[in-house]
């Protein structure tokens, strides 16, 4: 079997990896458009449950990955001066880890089981590619080959209101720290949490109507992360944001009707934009990856039937991790009017913790049982309504 994979991220190494191991005698490539040792973004979170899935698919691989990262043992949630600590749900945490880390790990893997990894092809037309019995979109929100049969895998997009942007910092976050903070201008709020041992993931975000009356849509770069040093001053206690090619964005909310266009299949963020704030992204591609490794090394003499395979037995699970973080980005879309409406502290943190629909107020009561006690009318009434 030929498997031409477009995209070098984690995803799509981790696909060709599995594939490569599983399916006997496949030739699988790998194009990456990213010169080795480049990439965007600083750091990667990944939750305690992660490491289930990631030992049940490859255990020498995942141990690699959990060597190269950093334990993240719970989360602060902070609405001005006010805060509350949950800790990890149980004594391993998560763990974030260095994108170029994990994509290192991944990349010696893939080559060590014998993918043939070529950095720096930008894949601008699927004609580009060589004859292949089967071609993995594993390249991104953007996807090319997504974008090539957009009516056939019946896509559609709409952009969210709020920006945001991805920064680090040299302060580290052991704790993962989400703060909220109101200026002259309007809401914003950031998510900290480190990803090596003296350095973290900075993600800031904004109000639609903060990035309107903040003028930083008429700000360069450098003034908008001098802008963002300002707001988040008592976060970074001194510590700069360092930049990575990055900008203030809106981010798309993509979705598909069909997973698979002929030989044509998508994985991670080309199949399902994902959005940060439950810190899932990289674990829905990976997932992906070995659903699909999994079902063309079953039928690896039936592409066609593989494919049917990997959506009818990976979208169940998937879509309990999308449809919470579909609730979720539609909480971020509208906090800062409701903050403005006079929701506190104590509202804020129980609305967050409800937004998903995954967390119940008996597991919040054993995470904080104090300030539970504190709130408990709070809770109940946020629990409720499933999110305030």
């Amino acid at each position: 079997m030929r498997i031409a994979v477009v995209g070098g991220g984690p995803g799509g190494l981790y696909f060709a990896m599995l594939a490569a191991r599983r399916i006997p005698g496949a030739q699988v490539t790998v194009f990456d458009r990213d010169p080795a040792g480049a990439t965007f973004g600083f750091g990667i979170a990944l939750s305690d449950s992660s490491h289930e899935f990631l030992r049940a698919d490859d255990e020498a691989c995942q141990r690699d990955i959990e060597a190269h990262g950093v334990r993240l043992v719970g989360q602060t949630i902070s609405l001005g001066d006010a805060s509350v600590h949950f800790p990890a749900p149980d004594a391993r945490g998560g763990l974030g880890i260095e994108r170029l880390a994990l994509l290192d790990v991944l990349r010696r893997h893939a080559r060590d089981a014998g993918v043939d990894v070529r950095h720096g092809v930008a894949i601008d037309s699927l004609g580009a590619l060589p004859d292949s019995d089967v071609v993995v979109g594993a390249d991104g929100t953007n996807s090319i080959v997504r974008r090539s049969f957009d009516a056939e895998f019946g896509t559609t997009t709409r952009w969210l209101g709020a920006r945001i942007a991805w920064y680090g910092t040299p302060r580290p976050f052991p704790i993962s720290r989400l703060t909220f903070r109101r200026s002259d201008h309007g809401w914003y709020w950031s998510v900290g949490y480190r990803h090596a041992a003296g350095a973290s993931t900075f993600v800031a975000e904004c109000a639609p109507d903060t990035w309107l009356a903040s003028g930083m849509a008429d700000m360069t770069p450098a003034q908008q992360l001098a802008h963002a040093q300002r707001i988040f001053a008592d976060e970074l206690r001194g510590a700069p944001l360092v930049s990575n090619h990055t900008s203030w964005k809106s981010l798309p909310v993509t979705r598909v009707e069909r997973w698979s266009v002929g030989r044509h299949v998508l994985i991670g963020d080309a199949l399902h934009s994902p959005h940060p704030s439950i810190g899932s992204g990289t674990r829905l591609s990976m997932g992906d990856a070995a659903a699909l490794a999994t079902c063309l090394a079953r039928h690896r003499d039936d592409v066609p039937a593989a494919l049917a395979a990997y959506r009818a037995e990976r979208e169940p699970a998937k879509m309990k991790l999308v449809v919470p973080m579909e609730r979720s980005l539609e909480w971020y879309e509208t906090i800062g009017r409701r903050l403005d409406g006079g929701m506190g502290h104590a509202e804020m943190v129980f609305s967050y913790m409800a937004r998903t629909g995954r967390m119940d107020l008996e597991r919040l009561r054993r995470s904080a049982p104090e300030f539970c006690a504190r709130h408990e009318a709070v809770a109940q009434a946020a629990f409720a309504t499933g999110a305030g």
